[in-house]
């Protein structure tokens, strides 16, 4: 019963009907769906899958309320307690749950049929200039939807973290008609991209696309396809051909990134506190890793990369495992039919497009970082904690190594802008 209740409150979390559905207006059903869940999940026999994932998740959320607490705001404490508390619940139950190859194979038909319906009411929404919710156009040409995928570039995100689940799926079927469906989703999703008008969508799936090339050609064909990929993309696209530090608007991003900066200078161990960007800034950050800096400092920092290297390095453990009788060729080949490298490419290509977004604690990621565990078990019958460990001089040299870049890397960007 937990894992219905769990795909349900997945279904809620992107479908958003109780923001156009009139009588689910004021049932607050997302919170009552998880709650259900998670004490269906403690009444189960499913253990809690102790993952390094889940360590870090539980101290962003601590460091998260202590960046308020330092700066003398105990309620915004208690404000971010409620808000990060269904991201960790939901981490929790789907770690544990989803602990069959049945299981997650459905959440991610889930997904490539509710992107489908994304894509369709954004159709309706560029021809009518209102989606069937009520959602507008942003600047009068580009889709959106509604609640966190209400910018163009939050909805980009969300397709492209998907674009893996559908090739993935595709690869899955032997009946032909399902086979097409998933190809079907996945170059229909590529069109909603298109229509989000996203130049962050669009580098991200660049990355994405050069990630599966490395691991599945090779360096060599990386570089050449990648090239191809990257021309084609820059002429469907009239937006990511402007990508120029002295364009207006990303001089605007970059100096957002230097107040960034500056906030985390000023409060270099638990920030200015979670949430609190905009009240010392005019505009966001526009760049997930900024804001983490700013907002929570080098703590909330450490547990956030952390969580997601941890994540990424689960994936790569359960797919780069071959056969002793399996060539380097044939294992190429194979990486396509592995859930834990449709993880990976989802992974890469969700932070990717974080890049460019003000979305560090967004509950979609942490879904991602669930699945992490999940195809790491599921692929491997072993636990991360036994095998992969937390792993903290490592961690803490990502940290700091990843902090000291972005802020040589912005004096250069503010310096190439003036």
């Amino acid at each position: 019963m937990s894992y219905i209740l769990a795909v349900i409150y997945l279904a809620l979390v992107l479908l958003r009907p109780q923001e156009f559905v009139t009588f689910l207006d004021a049932s607050n059903i997302l919170a009552i769906v998880l709650f259900l869940s998670f004490v269906f999940w403690a009444m189960s026999s499913n253990k809690l899958v102790k993952s390094p994932q889940l360590y870090m998740l539980i101290g962003l959320f601590v460091s998260m309320m202590l960046s308020h607490a330092a700066n003398g705001w105990l309620g915004g404490s208690v404000s971010i307690f409620w808000k990060i508390l269904p991201s960790l619940l939901i981490f929790i139950i789907l770690s544990s749950v989803v602990n069959t190859e049945k299981k997650f194979k459905l959440i991610l038909a889930l997904f490539t049929a509710i992107m489908v319906y994304l894509v369709l009411h954004g159709i309706d929404q560029k021809e009518n200039f209102v989606g069937w919710t009520g959602a507008t156009l942003s600047q009068g040409t580009r889709i959106t939807y509604l609640g966190i995928f209400n910018d163009p570039n939050d909805l980009a995100q969300l397709f492209v973290a998907s674009l893996p689940f559908m090739y993935y799926m595709s690869r899955q079927q032997s009946n032909l008609i399902l086979k097409y469906f998933y190809l079907f989703a996945l170059f229909f999703s590529l069109y909603g991209i298109y229509l989000t008008q996203s130049r962050g969508g669009l580098i991200a799936v660049s990355v994405m696309y050069m990630v599966y090339l490395y691991f599945t050609k090779g360096a060599k064909k990386t570089l050449l396809l990648s090239a191809v990929f990257i021309v084609l993309l820059g002429y469907l696209s009239g937006r990511i051909v402007d990508i120029d530090p002295g364009e207006e608007s990303a001089f605007e991003r970059i100096e957002a990134w230097y107040a960034a900066i500056q906030m985390f200078k000023s409060h270099l161990i638990f920030g200015i506190g979670a949430g609190s960007f905009l009240d010392h800034y005019i505009r966001t950050a526009h760049n997930s890793f900024y804001l983490v800096l700013a907002e929570t400092g080098i703590v909330g920092f450490f547990f956030w990369i952390t969580m997601i290297s941890h994540s990424l390095r689960a994936c790569y453990a359960a797919f780069s495992v071959r056969l002793a009788d399996m060539d380097d060729s044939d294992y190429k080949k194979n990486l396509t039919n592995k859930a834990s490298f449709a993880v990976f490419l989802s992974l890469t290509g969700y932070i990717a497009a974080s890049f460019f977004l003000s979305r560090s604690y967004n509950v979609f990621l942490f879904i991602l970082c669930s699945f992490s565990v999940v195809v790491y078990y599921l692929e491997t019958g072993n636990e991360l904690m036994k095998n992969q460990g937390l792993q903290i001089r490592k961690s803490i040299i990502i940290t700091l190594s990843l902090a000291l870049l972005i802020y040589l890397s912005t004096l250069v960007l503010i310096r190439l802008g003036s």
